[in-house]
């Protein structure tokens, strides 16, 4: 009668472990890149929505809102998820990025920033988003310089 071993040696573990590992290495980072460029869309999002009700404010009164919390803007803001933070701050609803009102901003013209916050500011490539007036969107990477391939948008 012929014995038959059971259960798994050594060295098939060492081999099943090793493979593992290997896949690990390689998906971990693909995945974390694919959940922060997941999270861009929120803040594409509320940067559209708060220009869309900028042109709005624009249609009936003249002029660009020069603020978010203490203007008509914030019914549209909060009825999207997004959550007041103070004057000209305001939060996205998961709390991944801030959007804020340019310092700048006039009566005909504004610019409209998102940074990443949270679990999000590791994102180097889109930490920074805008869309001004005229619906030109610029990204920024965290040391400041222009996302000359603009793949945030």
């Amino acid at each position: 009668m012929k014995r038959y071993m059971l259960g798994f040696t050594l060295i098939e573990l060492l081999v099943t472990v090793a493979i593992i590992a290997i896949i690990a290495t390689v998906a971990i980072p693909s995945y974390q890149a694919q959940v922060e460029k997941s999270r861009r869309t929120e803040a594409k999002a509320a940067l559209s929505n708060i220009q869309l009700a900028q042109e709005r404010f624009f249609t009936v009164n003249g002029s660009y809102a020069l603020g978010t919390s203490a203007s008509p803007l914030n019914a549209l803001d909060l009825a999207s998820g997004l959550t007041a933070a103070g004057d000209n701050l305001i939060t996205t609803e998961q709390g991944f990025y801030n959007i804020s009102l340019d310092a700048g901003a006039t009566a005909t013209a504004f610019t409209v920033n998102a940074t990443a916050v949270g679990a999000q500011v590791g994102d180097d490539t889109c930490k920074y988003m805008k869309i001004d007036h005229l619906g030109v969107k610029t990204a920024l990477e965290s040391d400041g310089s222009t996302n000359s391939t603009n793949k945030c948008w």
